[in-house]
């Protein structure tokens, strides 16, 4: 097992050193290994399903959902999970929006469409799935159907991407692939869990490296100033689509990764 997820490693490697990344998450479909619902906050919960990029690779990808004063629900990335989950999730209160930050997630938006016919929200530039409409086109500095939160962009991406403060608890953002948590990642596969660290998906807050080959404007434009902008925020606690919250140290593990990424 470990030969085949060493060779895996050397080949995926040598793919990527030229293929487009965002081939890849096309091609991807959804796994059959879930999580289960867990409060992060009063008002915040998190949960996972799985996506299978290749063979024998498989890695998380998460559903974040937070509960407004009305009780309505706001899922960011939704996941369709198994029906007692699911069940758990309903119990929470009725889903009225959706909010996709990420271009390449999105495969279950039909799904919470069909069931809970909710007001969906996302960038423009994003191709949504067939059947999905866009309700609401947000991008920086938009409305958003979390009271208070803002949403920060990615200037001149080729594959949009948002990221929204919401000031609760200290302040949280939530990001998709611009933002991840690679420590203690559930629902991935041996050979996933040998092969990312070798791919740039090490530690506690990765800065999406397959996103930002696929999504930078040009050679040589890089989105530090975007990073940085984030960085400025005032908050403690980060989730993005794949791992589980980056509690408390947040702000400083970002900016110690924008300056390792980044470097002056």
């Amino acid at each position: 097992m470990q030969l085949l997820a060493a060779e895996s490693v050397r080949g995926l490697r040598e793919r990527t050193a030229t293929a487009d990344p965002a081939h890849s998450f096309s091609m991807a479909r959804a796994g059959k290994q879930f999580g289960t619902l867990e409060q992060l906050f009063a008002d915040i919960w998190w949960t996972w399903g799985t996506v299978i990029m290749g063979p024998g690779v498989t890695i998380s990808r998460n559903m974040v959902l937070v509960r407004e004063a009305s009780g309505d629900l706001v899922a960011i990335h939704p996941v369709m999970m198994p029906p007692a989950e699911q069940a758990k999730v309903d119990a929470l209160g009725p889903i009225r929006h959706i909010v996709r930050l990420g271009s390449f997630h999105g495969m279950d938006d039909l799904a919470y469409v069909q069931r809970y016919q909710p007001q969906t929200w996302s960038h423009p530039g994003m191709r949504l799935a067939a059947g999905v409409t866009r309700d609401h086109a947000i991008d920086t500095g938009s409305a958003t159907p979390i009271a208070g939160a803002s949403v920060h962009g990615f200037t001149g991406a080729k594959h949009p991407e948002l990221v929204l403060h919401v000031p609760r608890h200290g302040g949280v953002l939530i990001a998709c692939d611009a933002i991840q948590n690679w420590v203690g990642v559930p629902g991935t596969s041996l050979v996933a869990r040998v092969m990312t660290p070798f791919l740039g998906f090490k530690g506690p807050s990765v800065l999406g490296p397959a996103w930002r080959k696929a999504a930078e404007p040009a050679p040589g434009v890089t989105f530090r100033p975007q990073y940085d902008a984030l960085a400025s925020l005032d908050f403690k606690h980060a989730i993005g689509g794949h791992g589980p919250l980056l509690r408390d140290h947040a702000r400083d593990h970002l900016k110690a990764e924008i300056e390792k990424i980044y470097k002056r």
